[in-house]
Order: C-alpha cells, then sequence, then structure tokens
C-alpha cells in the first residue's frame, strides 16, 4: 500500500509533468472552437486597424472524421474459448450489446473520438452501480482536462503504466453524502498547489468561492492493482484492493486509454497539431488581405495637401476626394497586387490544410458519377492518413468491451433475463445464469414426458441439475465486426436492378424494385402489391380455406351421389337376374 504523501506526489507529478502539454491541447480545442488569437495578437492587429478574421479549417475537419468514426462503427460478437460453449457465447454477445445500448456506447466512443483526435488522448471507466438488489454495468467518459496518468507511460494504450485516475469537482456540502463513512473535515481543507485540473476558473484543492472541493480518484499497480480516493487532507477511502476482477479473477484497473500521438517527450497530441500552423497562416494572410483591399497607400510631396490625416482618412473612401496644392506630387499608390499575393497564398494554405488529414474522396465528394463501391474503394484509401488514429481507438473499444464482460462474469452471478432488439419485428428473450431442473431437462428430452410422469411427486425432479448459460464459467474472445456500408450497396443494387429494369421491364418484377428502393413507407406499397394489410391477408386466406371447403364437400357429395346411383344400378341388375332365372326354372 501506499500513505497519503506518496499518492499526493503521484498525483502532483503526473499534473506538473503534464502542464505543458495540457496547456497546448487546450490551444488545440480552442482552434477547433474557433478561438484562434492571442489576447497580444488581437491588441496589435487593433492596433493597425486591421480585421481580425478566423477562417476555420479546423472545426470541418475534425467533424468529417467525427462523421467517418460514426460511419465506420463495429459490432460486437464473443467466440466461445470451448465448443461446448458455443450457445452461451451467443448469449453472452446479446448481453454485451444489451450493455452497450444501455450506456448509449456508440455516444461514449464518439466523445473518445473527439478528444483523441484534438487534445490526443481520452479514457473510458467500466464500473458497476447496485441498483435494487441488482449490479448495473456503468460504462462512463473520462474527459481529457479531468483524466491524470502516469507520466512515464510510453505506450499508446498505456498497458505499462503505474497509475492513473480522476479529478473530480464537486460541492463540499455534497460530498458527505456521497462519501458517507469519510470524516467531514476532509472536505474543508484548503491548498495553494496550482495545476491543470482546473475548476473554472479556481484552482487547487478547493474553491473558496463556490466551496467546491477536489477529490482524487486514483487506481495503482503495487503487488497487484489498489484503489484509493482522497483530498489534500487525507483519505477518504483507503488504499485497497481494487473491487474489480480481470478474466484471471486478479485485481484489474477498470480505467482504457487511448492516445493518438505520442511526442519525443511523451506528451500526447492529436491531429489538430498538424493544422494548426497552416490555420495560423491561413488566418493572417486573410487578414493581410483584406486590410489592403481597404486601404490605400499615398505617395505625396511634404506640402501636397493641407491635412494628411484628412488625405488618409479620403483615400481609403470609396469616393473619397483629396485637394492638393498645385506644383506639389501626390499619388495613391494601388496595393491590389500585394492582396492579390496574400491571396494566392492564402488558397495554397488552406489546400495544405485540407489535404494534409481530408481531401474529396474521404468526404464522398467525388464530382464524377461512381458507384457506391467504388467510393467505398476510394474513401477506404484515403483515409489511410488516418488509420493509425482509427485503430487506436477501435483497440480501446474491444478493451472496454472486455472490461465490460470482466464486470458480467464478476457481479451478475443470479438469474438474469436480456431483451435482444436486433429485429423489431421478432423480439427475444435471452437468459444468463438459469436454473434448469431435472423436469425441464427430461422434459427437453424424447420420451422424457413418460419418465416425469412415472416420477411425479418425487422431489428429485425439482433439484437443479445444470445453469443455462452461466457467466461465471464461460470464457470468452471479444472481436469487433466491421460493419458495411448498408446504404451505398443498397444504393448501388438498386441502380443496377432498375437499369435492367429499364431495359427489359419483365425481368425485374416491380415488387423486387419497390422492396430495393429507399422510398418512404415502401411496406405500405408491398402490402397493396400482394394483397393488402396482414390482416386483409389472413380473412383472405380464410375464405380461400372455406371456399377449398366447399369444393371438397361438392365433390365428396358428387362422388355419395354417383356411388349411391352406381349400388342402385348393380341392385336392379341383381334382382332382374334373380327374376330371370325363376322363370327359367318353371
Amino acid at each position: 500500500m501506499i500513505d497519503l504523501e506518496t499518492a499526493k506526489q503521484w498525483y502532483q507529478a503526473a499534473a506538473d509533468q503534464s502542464y505543458d502539454a495540457v496547456m497546448e491541447a487546450q490551444s488545440d480545442r480552442d482552434f477547433r472552437d474557433g478561438k484562434q488569437w492571442t489576447t497580444e495578437e488581437i491588441a496589435e492587429l487593433k492596433r493597425r486597424k486591421q480585421p481580425i478574421v478566423v477562417d476555420n479549417v479546423v472545426k470541418p475537419v475534425i467533424d468529417s472524421l467525427l462523421g467517418l468514426e460514426i460511419k465506420s462503427r463495429t459490432d460486437i460478437k464473443g467466440f466461445p474459448r470451448n465448443p461446448s460453449d458455443e450457445n452461451a457465447a451467443e448469449a453472452a454477445t446479446d448481453a454485451l450489446r444489451f450493455i452497450a445500448d444501455n450506456n448509449t456506447f456508440d455516444k461514449i466512443k464518439t466523445r473518445v473520438a473527439e478528444h483523441t483526435f484534438i487534445e490526443g488522448r481520452a479514457a473510458g471507466i467500466t464500473e458497476v452501480v447496485k441498483k435494487g438488489d441488482r449490479f448495473e454495468i456503468k460504462m462512463a467518459f473520462i474527459p481529457y482536462d479531468r483524466y491524470f496518468i502516469d507520466p512515464h507511460s510510453m505506450h499508446l494504450d498505456s498497458i505499462d503504466k503505474k497509475y492513473d485516475g480522476m479529478a473530480i469537482w464537486m460541492d463540499a456540502e455534497d460530498a458527505p453524502g456521497k462519501y458517507k463513512d469519510a470524516d467531514p473535515g476532509l472536505f474543508e481543507f484548503t491548498a495553494e498547489n496550482m495545476d491543470v485540473h482546473k475548476d473554472r476558473p479556481e484552482d487547487g484543492y478547493y474553491d473558496k468561492g463556490r466551496n467546491r472541493v477536489k477529490i482524487i480518484d486514483m487506481f495503482f499497480n503495487r503487488d497487484g492493482w489498489k484503489r484509493c480516493i482522497f483530498t489534500g487532507g487525507g483519505f477518504i477511502v483507503e488504499p485497497h484492493d481494487s473491487p474489480y476482477l480481470d478474466d484471471d479473477g486478479e485485481p484489474s484497473n477498470p480505467i482504457e486509454t487511448v492516445t493518438g500521438f505520442l511526442d519525443r517527450d511523451n506528451n500526447p497530441y492529436g491531429l489538430v497539431r498538424q493544422i494548426k500552423p497552416l490555420q495560423r497562416e491561413i488566418n493572417a494572410r486573410r487578414s493581410r488581405a483584406l486590410h489592403l483591399l481597404n486601404t490605400r497607400q499615398i505617395q505625396m510631396e511634404k506640402g501636397a495637401v493641407e491635412d494628411v490625416n484628412v488625405a488618409r482618412r479620403e483615400a481609403a473612401k470609396a469616393d473619397g476626394v483629396i485637394v492638393t496644392n498645385p506644383g506639389k506630387e501626390f499619388l495613391v499608390n494601388n496595393t491590389g497586387d500585394l492582396a492579390q499575393g496574400q491571396m494566392v497564398l492564402l488558397q495554397d494554405a488552406k489546400n495544405s490544410a485540407q489535404s494534409s488529414i481530408l481531401n474529396p474522396a474521404l468526404t464522398g465528394d467525388e464530382p464524377r458519377n461512381l458507384s457506391g463501391r467504388a467510393l467505398q474503394s476510394r474513401q477506404a484509401g484515403a483515409t489511410l492518413e488516418v488509420t493509425p488514429i482509427l485503430d487506436q481507438l477501435r483497440d480501446w473499444q474491444k478493451r472496454m468491451y472486455i472490461q465490460g464482460w470482466n464486470r458480467v462474469k464478476q457481479f451478475w452471478d443470479e438469474e438474469r433475463w436480456i431483451r435482444v432488439t436486433d429485429d423489431e419485428k421478432n423480439v427475444k428473450f435471452i437468459a444468463l445464469n438459469r436454473p434448469i431442473t431435472a423436469r425441464e431437462m427430461l422434459l427437453s428430452e424424447e420420451g422424457g414426458e413418460e419418465i416425469v410422469a412415472q416420477l411425479e411427486g418425487d422431489p428429485r425432479l425439482e433439484q437443479i441439475v445444470k445453469v443455462e448459460n452461466a457467466t461465471a464459467d464461460l470464457g470468452l474472445d471479444i472481436i469487433l465486426e466491421d460493419v458495411p456500408d448498408i446504404v451505398n450497396i443498397q444504393a448501388e443494387q438498386f441502380e443496377l436492378l432498375a437499369n435492367v429494369a429499364s431495359s427489359n421491364p419483365d425481368a425485374v418484377p416491380f415488387e423486387m424494385l419497390i422492396e430495393m428502393s429507399s422510398i418512404r413507407n415502401k411496406d405500405r406499397i408491398l402490402e397493396r402489391l400482394q394483397g393488402g394489410s396482414p390482416e386483409a391477408q389472413q380473412a383472405n386466406q380464410a375464405r380461400g380455406e372455406l371456399q377449398q371447403r366447399g369444393v371438397v364437400a361438392q365433390i365428396a357429395k358428387d362422388e355419395a351421389k354417383a356411388e349411391l346411383d352406381s349400388t342402385k344400378a348393380y341392385q336392379t341388375q341383381v334382382e332382374t337376374e334373380l327374376a330371370m332365372m325363376g322363370r327359367e326354372a318353371i
């Protein structure tokens, strides 16, 4: 274990050594939000009477990459480590998808991607919260400015970290309610040290203005992963083994980190850092070009005008009039060529900034009429430059799912039913840890009903003989399945069918074209084409069955009448023959 001073030193070392990187990351965030001039630069531009212009190319680049992340989302699937666990692995996959839906994990991943693209690092945590008598699994996003990590960690996935955690700000009056076993005096501690985890705008462990206290929640690895929670005044929760276990049943760290890039000083950074110099040039050249277009340079001899300031103001006007003294040279120089040069360099800087990460193929902005697959192929090639950072996000996603499965194995030990909604027309429920009695097992087997009938009343029938989809005993390997761009593929297939139908209408049924199209309410159209709604189809089916029964009855009636007529004819023939035999005997 560690003492309070060691814990504080570790936290402060992480805060101090990352100070410059955090300040630069905050600048990266400002550039994305359009805050791209410093206070000193704004003051200088105002002094020159030069326009303050922001031509933000960073935001559309980041937004396009976030759109790419959303479009390229993957689905989770678990594979069994043993052949006998195949059915249980499907249930585990459904459980993980249920957890992801409950936590809106797609939105969490998008927020993590945004911080990774901009600041260069983000994290997520997978914990459990108790609701009633059950544990629910909670996945949460940790913002960059609330997360700290061992500054000596050198891996992009931070697998070599010694410690990390969160700096949590909360109202001092609320803290005792959350940490009921802690000394209330811990939330009144003040400290003067400054670090990067600010509460906007105050800092330190205590904010006097709002009575807000900073609480440090730290996980550290010393003979296994431990956890402690403290303020500047002491431990709120003493160091103890982490309550979360890994796949081997050992205490683990529930925080998973993703890093975009690391520089030589071990500082993280994202994609914005690559565009910032060009963004500064774009703003400077655009401001300079506008200034040159809005001003005039005057060349004159001394005494050419009565008042130089009046001449300057008139020269700046579109309809200005300048009165000069005879015999004195006075010229207004055209600065349009200088402005034109600035505009050319401005456009070159914009092209460089956008093409360094973003290009038309990546966004699908293609002037040629290409098929869906062709666009996908061009987009795949265009993403090569951002593939490393996207791969880090994908790895982080998988590690978060593994954390979720470890929580399931540890805390979901009771019978639990999971609602699966992968097919909106066929909702189903999957059981985890469902006890199976001897009665249920026998009834599921051939000939089991007779055995159950013979043993009725025997208490052994109600004994639990196995547990269905037992999570604690299931070994699971998790992979992420790529999801194809269904929209592009479907559009391409529809276009192909439409072309075939236009040349040969009989080759493609009209119902197939409607089904492959993206028009609204196509289900109702298909119902009409196929004979109406399901209720109407049921009624038609019932009428058909009645008609069929009537036809069968009529056939049976005709067959019976024919048989009766045949019997009567035979009887008549027999009677005739008997009569003839009687006459012959006489």
